[in-house]
Order: C-alpha cells, then sequence, then structure tokens
C-alpha cells in the first residue's frame, strides 16, 4: 500500500471490514491518535480514502497511530461504524499500553474526529474545515457535498451541535462562503478553540502545509497549551472565531453600484 505521495506504508490492519478499515502504526508513549481520512477522490467512490496526517500524528513516533478511514464517505453515519472504531480503539489501548487518547480529521475527517469524542475518553481534538452537517434539512446551502450525502440513509449524528465536554478541542476553518455555513453554525464551548483564517477556503490545511504551519498546529493540538496553540494560529493568520465575528460585524457595507445611485437603466 502506498500514501497520496506514493511512499510505501507498514501498517498494520487491525480492522478490515469494509467500508471501514482501521490500520494501526506503532508509536513508543503513551498517546494513541485516531487519524480520520478525509473523503478523498470522489470521482471514484469505490476507492478507499487516502491516509492523511501520517508524519504529524506519529509525532515523531512517539505516538501509536490507528489510521481510519471509511470507503462509503459517510461522516461516521454508516451502522455500527463509530461503535466499531471505539472497539478498536479501546482493543489497541490495552494491546499498546498507552492511556491517552486524541484524535485528528480533515474535512469528513475532522466531523467523524469531533463525534467520536461523545464514545471515547478522547482529550484531544484536532479538526481542520470539519462540516457542521452535511444533512440537507439542517445545512440547506450546502452544495459541495450533495451526491455523497444522497448516499447517506440515517443520519444517527445529523450535526456537531454539541461539543464533547472533556479534554481541548480545537477546529480550524477558512472563511470562504462554503466554509461559513459551517464554521458558523459550530456551538460554543468553554474547551473549544475555534479559529478562521481569513482568505482561506476548504483547502486551509494544504495552504498552511507549506510554511510549517499545519505540521505544528497538530503537534499543539495533540501536546501543547491552548495558549501554545493560539499562538501559531495567529501567527499563520488566524482570528478567534469571537474575533473574526466581531470584526465582521463591524465591516462597512459594500458600497451600492454606481448605477443604483443614479437609479437603474434596464
Amino acid at each position: 500500500m502506498e500514501d497520496k505521495r506514493g511512499h510505501h506504508l507498514s501498517l498494520e490492519l487491525v480492522h478490515d471490514a469494509p467500508p471501514l478499515r482501521i490500520r494501526y502504526r506503532p508509536g513508543c508513549g503513551e498517546r494513541m491518535v485516531l487519524a480520520f481520512s478525509g473523503v478523498g477522490q470522489t470521482t471514484d467512490p469505490d476507492s478507499e480514502p487516502a491516509l492523511e496526517f501520517f508524519r504529524s500524528a506519529s509525532g515523531g513516533g512517539a505516538n501509536h497511530v490507528l489510521h481510519v478511514t471509511d470507503q462509503s464517505r459517510s461522516w461516521l453515519n454508516a451502522a455500527g461504524m463509530a461503535e466499531a472504531i471505539a472497539d478498536t480503539a479501546r482493543r489497541m489501548l490495552a494491546r499498546t499500553g498507552a492511556r491517552r487518547l486524541a484524535a485528528v480529521g480533515n474535512s469528513m475527517g475532522g466531523t467523524m474526529a469531533l463525534l467520536i469524542a461523545r464514545f471515547l475518553p478522547v482529550d484531544r481534538v484536532v479538526a481542520f474545515v470539519p462540516q457542521y452537517s452535511v444533512d440537507a434539512g439542517i445545512v440547506p446551502e450546502e452544495g459541495k457535498w450533495k451526491r455523497l450525502r444522497r448516499m447517506i440513509g440515517d443520519f444517527r449524528f445529523p450535526a456537531v451541535d454539541r461539543i464533547a465536554p472533556a479534554g481541548e478541542q480545537f477546529i480550524l476553518h477558512g472563511d470562504s462562503d462554503e466554509e461559513l455555513v459551517h464554521a458558523l453554525r459550530f456551538p460554543a464551548a468553554p474547551n473549544l478553540h475555534h479559529f478562521i483564517f481569513t482568505g482561506h477556503g476548504h483547502e486551509l490545511g494544504e495552504d498552511l502545509k507549506a510554511s510549517g504551519a499545519t505540521a505544528r498546529l497538530v503537534e499543539a493540538g495533540l501536546a501543547g497549551t491552548p495558549a501554545d496553540f493560539a499562538a501559531i494560529a495567529r501567527a499563520a493568520g488566524g482570528l478567534d472565531r469571537t474575533e473574526y465575528e466581531r470584526l465582521r460585524d463591524f465591516r462597512p457595507a459594500p458600497a451600492p453600484r454606481a448605477a443604483t445611485l443614479q437609479g437603474d437603466r434596464r
């Protein structure tokens, strides 16, 4: 098997019941990280999403990693998927002796990382550009995932409408229109640290990767303090969501078109 850059991976397949596959990468520390993949290549729904956060989740070999892929692209809604992930995580914690559990994901994977904290004692979550919901009844403006969401028969988790109270959770979004329909719906919580990056869209993680900020954000989210994370996010151009919304509310309205000022001539 190869990752999306063509690098050969030697991982142990510890759960293989399609559409769900979970692969284990050994570590030497006390933390285990659930690394959730996004939708990946959507033109071939039978393909398996590529692994994500391969290096950053490992922390240079310190962390045990469970790479989680959902071939059905269900946003954790597939029957029994949440329970299967939780059972596998518990089994691997017992096997490895790891005592702390974290989750990281991008896009769909970010949503899954936030939701799995309802099932497991996850003390850290880092979610890049997660969807609040792909249920058309909840986010009717969502147009990016129309085909995939039609394949979800039952929305077991219609929205990330609450943040698990334990641990620290970190969410990052761009501020394109397609991102804000999700970002501004997430609830506030004392343990949620939500940053919005102006001028970025759904490829935020890739945009920040060139400067190394993505890896630093994952590292701080998994092992640093909220202050550490906030400093890295701000240095990379992020604004705390509360600050972003305050500034957004005070932006001047666009000037009317000249034609409007003179009376539209139609």
